[in-house]
């Protein structure tokens, strides 16, 4: 699960990330890697699959985005919403 706004994110992932701890999410956005500095603002046990294993949902802050990064992420999510409805 991947939810994203311009100012932050939410992920679904199996690795447990601590709060506050800097991190890195990396998008395709029109054929280039859009790669954001985020920080770890919450992290969750989301629930375990069949076999046991954990699934964390964390919330991710993003840091510093250029201009430029703005825009493609806002293209990313603006085309995302356009496949889906």
């Amino acid at each position: 699960m991947l939810d994203l706004s311009l100012s932050g994110a939410l992920v679904e992932h199996q690795d447990v990330l601590q709060l506050a701890s800097p991190c890195f999410l990396q998008l395709m956005a029109n054929g280039e890697r859009l790669t954001i500095q985020c920080r770890v603002v919450h992290s969750r046990v989301s629930h375990s699959g069949a076999d046991g294993a954990l699934y964390y949902q964390t919330g991710l802050e993003f840091l510093d985005l250029s201009r430029g990064a703005q825009q493609s992420l806002g293209a990313f999510i603006r085309s995302y919403g356009a496949a889906e409805g």
